[in-house]
């Protein structure tokens, strides 16, 4: 079969365009996305502007971003353990680990009774630790639990912020950071430094 010189060129080209087209997808399936700066410059009729960012890089930026993510909303505190059940004297057993840096609560024994509100007078026994250190105080051995107004800035920020919405018959382990304790100054006389962190467990008795 004869084909002209033109026929060839013409046959050549499309077969190179085909190639082109069966390739396109792909490419544009590996191509990342790109940020955009800026908006539209208004008055020009120009569109957006695409910044030249390199795909290994924005990659990299999306990646920390996820671990930061990850790091930051599901990291979970480990906290210390408490023997005993509501209303025994609990022994605290600390992890190896630093105190957290912000308020902790852990419900230990969930309570079936009303829920504590802002401006109540709640009843308590308490045992109080500073982590991985000494019991400071506990009602327990005392034999006579302690009450109080809480949620209005009687007690220490971590009280107000930990006890007020629990129900009554709970038993709460709280870890409070000192800015939420005694603060920088700490209470020397019960052996409490600026920088410790304090940790209580809490059985809610009731409301007055």
């Amino acid at each position: 079969m004869h084909c002209s010189a033109r026929s060839l060129k013409v046959t050549v080209a499309a077969v190179r365009l085909a190639t082109v087209a069966l390739a396109l997808p792909a490419v544009a399936l590996a191509l990342p996305a790109v940020a955009l700066t800026g908006g539209p410059r208004w008055g020009t009729g120009l569109p957006r502007v695409w910044t030249h960012v390199r795909p290994t890089t924005l990659d990299r930026g999306l990646a920390t971003a996820r671990r930061f993510h990850d790091e930051r909303f599901d990291t979970v505190a480990t906290l210390p353990q408490a023997s005993g059940g509501f209303g025994d004297k609990p022994v605290l057993t600390f992890p190896d680990t630093e105190a957290p840096a912000e308020l902790e609560v852990q419900v230990l024994v969930q309570g079936t009774g009303d829920t504590v509100e802002a401006g109540d007078n709640i009843v308590v026994n308490y045992l109080g630790q500073t982590w991985g250190g000494h019991v400071f105080d506990n009602s327990y051995d005392r034999g006579s639990s302690i009450n109080f107004p809480i949620g209005v800035g009687a007690v220490i920020a971590g009280w107000d912020e930990s006890l007020v919405g629990q129900a009554i018959g709970s038993r709460v382990l709280v870890s409070i950071p000192p800015h939420l304790g005694y603060g920088e100054r700490g209470v020397p006389q019960a052996g409490i430094k600026g920088a410790d962190t304090l940790v209580f467990v809490v059985d809610i008795v009731g409301v007055n």
